[in-house]
């Protein structure tokens, strides 16, 4: 069995998270696995459009692979709009308060320390979150 780097099992949990965050998106917005609406700009795209968007910006935190603060968003408002913080953070603040904000805040702050059974068991979870949402 191949051992991977800290590194690389941080970009293979990424990939999967990315796809558990598009398609839980998509099924809270639209009720499909097809298409989903962009968290800040509302609008409906394809499933392969959308991106995992955070809420904070950086990806040494404890918040990267944090789902409370990671939501559907497509290409321009994430990339080009830079998160589209203007709406991403009032919208958030609104829906889930302000403690929760601040708690993502601080685990921004937080320089994450998981090692690559960390990641292991992470990548495992999200699969199996994965194939409970393709069989709704």
């Amino acid at each position: 069995m191949k051992k991977y780097t800290v590194g690389q099992m941080k970009k293979r949990a990424w990939k999967v998270f990315s796809l558990y965050v598009r398609m839980k998106g998509c099924l809270e917005t639209t009720g499909t696995l097809i298409q989903g609406k962009c968290y800040t700009c509302d609008k409906t795209f394809p499933i392969k459009a959308l991106q995992a968007g955070h809420l904070l910006d950086g990806r040494n935190g404890m918040n990267f692979l944090d789902e409370r603060g990671v939501k559907c968003q497509d290409i321009v408002c994430n990339v080009f709009k830079h998160g589209n913080k203007e709406v991403y953070i009032p919208k958030f603040i609104n829906e889930y308060g302000q403690e929760l904000f601040d708690e993502l805040c601080q685990l921004k702050r937080t320089p994450c320390t998981w090692k690559v059974p960390d990641y292991e068991k992470f990548i495992i979870d999200i699969k199996e979150k994965i194939t409970y949402m393709k069989e709704l």
